[in-house]
């Protein structure tokens, strides 16, 4: 079960386009929407 602070970290090896979303469905989460976030990080050898 995801918890506060739960983290995921994903390395791409070529260009790509990435989306991002939270389950928006009433019912999915106790009709409570939560916030998440995110960051890129450009590889230092870019």
């Amino acid at each position: 079960m995801p918890r506060t602070d739960d983290s995921i970290t994903l390395r791409a090896e070529m260009d790509l386009i990435a989306g991002l979303t939270a389950c928006s469905a009433e019912l999915s989460n106790n009709h409570s929407f939560k916030s998440i976030g995110y960051e890129v990080i450009e590889s230092a050898g870019q």
